[in-house]
């Protein structure tokens, strides 16, 4: 019965903001189920693609190479401008009346990955510190390709939360403009 959950919680965000701007950023599909997932998982090293209650950011990956090393190049940053906009466009006292109204369902989901005891709003408050608390990195940030997929080169940063990485990928301009916005959400929720 939760997937049943879906069309009363996307007909709240809606409310939010319109189906085309939600659908571009958000997996709506059994998005109660990946929001769950997606906030469990952002303090810890991945979040499962496939369980993300966000998009893929379009485009590809800016970096410059030569033979010695691999850089992000600031044009990556670019590529988030889009999301950040969206989520600065939500009011946050409107999007966190719809997290409280669909709470007990939120709950049943975090319990059923495996939280009988758990409190998903502890769970949510932790994802924003921790994303709250990602370092400002300046200067060029080195990756390496040991396979298909970038990582930094740099252990301590390789070794961030998967939200921590997500403010560094985004660019300290957008990170600092997320952090705005995730620290209004946070006074909202925690009251």
């Amino acid at each position: 019965a939760v997937e049943a959950s879906d069309s009363p919680i996307l007909d709240a965000l809606l409310a939010l903001a319109s189906r085309d701007r939600l659908a571009q950023f958000l997996n709506l599909q059994d998005y109660a189920r990946r929001f769950v997932v997606t906030v469990d998982n952002l303090p810890r090293q991945l979040v499962p693609a496939q369980w993300s209650a966000l998009r893929p950011v379009p485009g590809q990956l800016a970096v410059a190479a030569d033979h010695e090393r691999i850089t992000l190049q600031a044009e990556n940053f670019a590529r988030y401008d889009a999301f950040v906009t969206f989520v600065e466009s939500l009011d946050p006292k409107a999007a966190a009346r719809v997290y409280l109204r669909f709470y007990p369902l939120l709950q049943e989901q975090y319990r059923a990955l495996g939280y009988p005891h758990g409190h998903l709003n502890d769970r949510v408050v932790a994802a924003i510190d921790d994303m709250l608390t990602a370092p400002e990195v300046s200067g060029p940030i080195r990756l390496v390709q040991p396979r298909v997929q970038y990582r930094f080169d740099d252990p301590l940063l390789e070794s961030l939360s998967a939200g921590r990485k997500v403010m560094i990928r985004v660019g300290p301009e957008n990170a600092a403009r997320l952090k705005k916005v995730l620290r209004a959400l946070r006074a909202e929720i925690v009251r």
